[in-house]
Parts: C-alpha cells; sequence; structure tokens
C-alpha cells in the first residue's frame, strides 16, 4: 500500500542548529532538483546511477510519481534542495521483501546529520510497507558512503565485476551492501541518545 504522505513536512533539526524541510518530491520540484545536481562536483555525479546533468533524465523522474514503486525524499533549506534520498522496490517477483535505498547530499551539508536523518526515514517507510532487506550499491572506491553505510549496520556482501560503468566510461565493480530491516531499524534507533541527539551521522 502507498505511504500516506500527510505527515509531511517534517521539520529536521541538523547539526549546526540549523532546521530543514523533510518530505517527498513533488513535480514542481523538477527545477530545484537540477540546479541541485548541477551544483555537485563532477567527482560526485560520476558515482550516481544516471546521468543527472541531463535534464530529461529528471523530468522523467517527475512523471506519474509512484510512491509505492519509488518513495523519493528531499531535505531542504529555504526552499532549495540540499539533500536527495530514494527506496526503490519490486512489488511483485521474487526480490518485492528487498528494497534499495540511495542518498546524496550537497558537499555543504554533509557530516550534518542530513543523511542519516533521510536514510532512517527510508527506514520507517520499509517498515509500514513489509520489507525485510535492504540493500545499497556503491561503486568500489566510494569509502565514505561505505563507511557511512556500516555506521548504520549495512556490510558488504557481494562484489560484481565490472558490473558499472560511471559517467566518464570507466568500467568499476559494485559493491551490494545488504542489511535486515528489523536489524537495521534496531541500529538507527540507538543513534539517538536520552536527549535526542544524534549519536552518530555522516
Amino acid at each position: 500500500m502507498e505511504r500516506d504522505v500527510s505527515e509531511y513536512p517534517k521539520s529536521l533539526n541538523v547539526d549546526g542548529g540549523q532546521e530543514l524541510i523533510m518530505r517527498p518530491v513533488e513535480e514542481t520540484d523538477e527545477q530545484a532538483l537540477i540546479r541541485f545536481f548541477r551544483e555537485l562536483s563532477e567527482k560526485d555525479r560520476r558515482f550516481l546511477k544516471d546521468d543527472v546533468t541531463d535534464e530529461a533524465v529528471i523530468k522523467r523522474w517527475m512523471v506519474g510519481l509512484d510512491f509505492d514503486r519509488v518513495f523519493p525524499l528531499l531535505a531542504l533549506h529555504n526552499g532549495e534542495v540540499v539533500g536527495d534520498a530514494t527506496l526503490h522496490r519490486n512489488r511483485y517477483g521474487w526480490s518485492r521483501h528487498v528494497g534499495e535505498v540511495r542518498a546524496v547530499v550537497s558537499k555543504e551539508w554533509r557530516r550534518r546529520g542530513v543523511a542519516q536523518a533521510l536514510i532512517r526515514e527510508l527506514v520507517s517507510h520499509a517498515v509500514d510497507a513489509g520489507l525485510e532487506l535492504l540493500e545499497a550499491h556503491v561503486l568500489e572506491g566510494q569509502h565514505s558512503a561505505q563507511k557511512a553505510l556500516e555506521a548504520i549496520g549495512f556490510r558488504a556482501t557481494t562484489v560484481l565485476s565490472n558490473r558499472a560503468k560511471d559517467q566518464t566510461g570507466r568500467l568499476r565493480n559494485v559493491v551490494i551492501m545488504t542489511n535486515d530491516v528489523s536489524e537495521l531499524w534496531r541500529r538507527m534507533e540507538d543513534l539517538i541518545d536520552d536527549g535526542g541527539r544524534r549519536s552518530g551521522h555522516y
């Protein structure tokens, strides 16, 4: 069942005392998303699955948003996108119990808890959707992304040789990291101490 999005927008207080807004993507976010992805460094964009410099790619995302298939969350500051995270799932077939998470945050907002908050929200959605396993695909060499995922309980389970071709055309190995949803939810709960402050972030 598609998630009820009436609970959004939500306020998100990040390290440094600033407040962000977290909510699902809307069709009117197209230009804000284009600006967000264009402002990423070439190195950051190289590790993304899609060519986000192509406006047609973003336009395709905006057409017929289906939150039961892809649940996309944004973190916004003063109306501008500073973080984007998505939960992808197949509703049918033998992988219907598995979801894939992806996240990217603008450079100036990293290491302030933004990505952690977005992923935490996606885990909550995965629980509601009845998913049992989450996975993340990272390119070999994405050390910071791997460490961030390991910090909340993901573990590398498989390396696929030459499975990806980055935006420069270079073949790269893909590391598949997985975690049980119930275990991940427990770990995410443990990241919040009694005072409500994040005890770890990326």
